[in-house]
């Protein structure tokens, strides 16, 4: 047998087991991570700060999930999920200082002379 017969003789490839992909890291979280951002992005297009607190609650869940199983599928989906839905949360809280503010400042009495003559009072000072 020639050196070259030899080299192009190559062993048997090795066989191959394919795991699902939850089975290889433990039970999957995916689908909370995906309704977490789904949630979220409902609550952008139909100004829904409920939505909001939905995505928060349910990517907060599946992140905990994920570190404790050990599989990180979805990780960063749920944290975009749970990104958006603390900025409507935000806005919420947001948009309810400025109702609140509103309705104390319309609750106020109004000086006869108007507001005219606060500003020129305050310019006499």
């Amino acid at each position: 047998m020639s050196q070259t017969a030899a080299i192009t003789q190559l062993p048997p490839p090795l066989p191959t087991v394919r795991l699902p992909r939850a089975a290889a890291c433990g039970k999957c979280y995916e689908g909370l991570a995906f309704g977490s951002l789904a949630c979220a992005l409902l609550g952008v297009f139909l100004f829904s700060p409920l939505f909001g607190i939905v995505a928060v609650v349910l990517g907060a869940i599946a992140r905990k999930k994920m570190r404790g199983s050990g599989n990180f599928l979805g990780y960063g989906v749920a944290r975009a999920g749970l990104i958006i839905g603390w900025t409507e949360v935000a806005f919420l809280v947001l948009i309810a200082l400025v109702a609140v503010t509103a309705i104390i400042a319309a609750s106020l009495p109004v000086h006869p002379a108007g507001p005219a003559h606060v500003a020129v009072r305050l310019i006499a000072i």
